[in-house]
C-alpha cells in the first residue's frame, strides 16, 4: 500500500473513531440528565467512559503511525490539482 493510501486510511479510522466517540459523549449526557432527575449517581455511565478512553488511545495510536508513515518518507512536493 502507498503512503498515501495509508495516510488516507488511518485518517479516515481517526474520523470514524472521533464519530463514535462523539456519539458516546452524547450518550453520556443524556444518561447523565436522566439519572439526575432521577436522583440517581453516575455510575451507570462508567461503561461508555471506559470505551472513549479506548478511542483516545486509538486515536492517539493512529496519529503516530501516520507521523511514522510520514516519517519514513520525509517530505513530498504537493502537486496542484
Amino acid at each position: 500500500m502507498s503512503d498515501f493510501a495509508e495516510t488516507t486510511r488511518l485518517k479516515h479510522e481517526i474520523a470514524k473513531l472521533t464519530d463514535r466517540r462523539n456519539e458516546l459523549l452524547a450518550e453520556i449526557g443524556r444518561q447523565v440528565y436522566t439519572l439526575h432527575t432521577q436522583g440517581k449517581g453516575i455510575a451507570e455511565a462508567e461503561a461508555s467512559c471506559k470505551e472513549i478512553d479506548t478511542i483516545d488511545q486509538d486515536i492517539k495510536s493512529k496519529g503516530d503511525e501516520i507521523a511514522r508513515v510520514n516519517t519514513e518518507t520525509g517530505p513530498r512536493a504537493t502537486t496542484a490539482q
